[in-house]
């Protein structure tokens, strides 16, 4: 699901959230729920919390922007900004290395270590 606020909206409802569950349970496959980079630190931080996340991706027209995980929120909180101005994009890990799911871990650590 692409982000932005109506998926946004739609993840806070209970039904919604209850049937991926339930596709996700019979190893059916589920999309990723995501953020837009327009949404603010503590919508974020809200959603990490709700669906007990450390992190999400920050997507824009079905393409990873990057990612955002709790250090970026304390960090930004460090650095004194006010997180009702400041929007995911602003303090996400921009352009996240991925692989295939086919891919050997290990090939995965070596380019992480790149």
């Amino acid at each position: 699901m692409p982000g932005g606020h109506s998926p946004d909206r739609l993840r806070a409802q209970e039904p919604a959230v209850d049937f991926v569950r339930a596709f996700f349970q019979s190893d059916k496959p589920v999309a990723a729920i995501c953020h837009g980079p327009q949404l603010f630190l503590p919508e974020v931080a809200t959603q990490m919390r709700l669906n007990d996340n450390d992190s999400v991706a920050v997507m824009a027209e079905d393409r990873l922007l990057g990612i955002i995980t709790e250090r970026d929120i304390v960090r930004a909180i460090a650095d004194d900004v006010d997180p009702q101005r400041v929007t995911a994009n602003l303090f996400m890990s921009a352009d996240p290395l991925t692989t295939d799911l086919d891919q050997d871990v290990s090939v995965a650590a070596i380019r992480m270590l790149d």
